[in-house]
């Protein structure tokens, strides 16, 4: 995951948002060498890494959990380095025929729920541009 133009060199601190009882990407970009923390608000709550700045966060199948996205992505912003820059892997609205019908929707921890128009007003709000990489992922840089 990197935006258009930019190159992640090894040893690049990152932080794996979210990362859930089996931090498998915090073992794949460490063996890649890259500099990886992580934390998960119900599996790895070491708050010290929210302290910490980093050259990119990865945020996997999160975001649909934040109860206040404007706070979550702000912060964000305050961990990043210049020029670093976030991965977001959520599934969009874009594509849903009947919302009622979303599978997505119907787990109940998932709370919020995003577009590529929300991810553009996210960018704006942010000063950040955004990059689509596949159909639910996205680039903040």
């Amino acid at each position: 995951m990197e935006p258009n133009g930019k190159e992640t060199k090894q040893g690049s601190s990152g932080l794996d948002y979210g990362a859930g009882p089996g931090p498998a990407l915090l073992h794949m970009m460490s063996r890649s060498g890259y500099v990886v923390q992580m934390y998960d608000p119900f599996f790895s709550t070491e708050i010290d890494v929210l302290n910490k700045t980093y050259d990119f966060i990865v945020c996997t199948e999160t975001a649909e959990h934040f109860h206040n996205p404007s706070k979550d992505f702000e912060q964000f912003d305050q961990m990043l380095k210049p020029n670093g820059f976030l991965g977001v892997m959520t599934s969009f609205t874009d594509n849903v025929k009947k919302f009622e019908d979303w599978y997505y929707r119907r787990d109940p921890t998932h709370v919020s729920f995003y577009s590529t128009q929300t991810m553009h007003w996210i960018a704006n709000k942010m000063n950040w541009h955004v990059d689509f990489m596949e159909d639910n992922i996205v680039i903040f840089f």
